[in-house]
């Protein structure tokens, strides 16, 4: 072995092993996150379960003769299947991916152990609150902080903490999100009903 090749594989040895260090007491930086199944929500699977409230309200107007105007709500109605259908809901991360429910009952109505809120990578500027039916705020995530560390997920992702504003309030609630997409953009604004255990 000529000393150029000795030389060569000395220093690929120190790249891969200074690379591959870790942290000496174990602990991880403050701006990280442990994700559990069941302890944060995708913002984009709120999206939807509000755009199908919405959707789902305005056929019922239709059919029941409610509608002030059936021609624009039918339009809205279209609108909304085709956003439904280019949302991406649901993300899991790890392999392999791990089912991402809401809530442990896989459903929206129901609000226990979420503290962490995940967007897309490409949402500017998101802000969550949960409001009591007292109209008391509960929990409130705003993104204008800089995103915790996540990785693994399938799709690039953004996470923000919750912080708690009450502690012992368990009863119907609505988590509000207002999120803008792009710099600039208009924002988008929706509420949906929880209960909170």
């Amino acid at each position: 072995m000529t000393l150029k090749q000795t030389f060569l594989i000395a220093i690929c040895l120190l790249f891969i092993t200074s690379s591959c260090e870790e942290n000496d007491d174990n602990t991880e930086p403050t701006n990280s996150i442990t994700l559990t199944e069941t302890n944060y929500f995708y913002e984009n699977d709120a999206y939807v379960y509000a755009l199908n409230i919405e959707r789902d309200q305005l056929i019922e107007s239709i059919e029941n003769g409610t509608s002030n105007d059936p021609d624009a709500d039918q339009t809205r109605i279209e609108t909304i299947n085709l956003i439904i259908e280019t949302t991406t809901t649901s993300i899991g991360f790890g392999l392999p991916p791990l089912p991402i429910p809401p809530a442990p009952c896989l459903c929206w109505d129901i609000w226990n152990e979420q503290k962490f809120l995940i967007a897309d990578n490409t949402v500017f500027a998101i802000e969550a609150t949960i409001i009591s039916e007292n109209e008391e705020l509960i929990y409130n995530a705003n993104t204008l902080g800089e995103s915790l560390n996540i990785n693994g997920f399938d799709i690039p992702a953004k996470a923000y903490s919750f912080s708690v504003e009450q502690n012992a309030y368990s009863g119907p609630a609505t988590l509000s999100i207002t999120k803008i997409n792009t710099e600039g953009e208009q924002p988008i604004t929706y509420s949906v009903p929880i209960f909170i255990e």
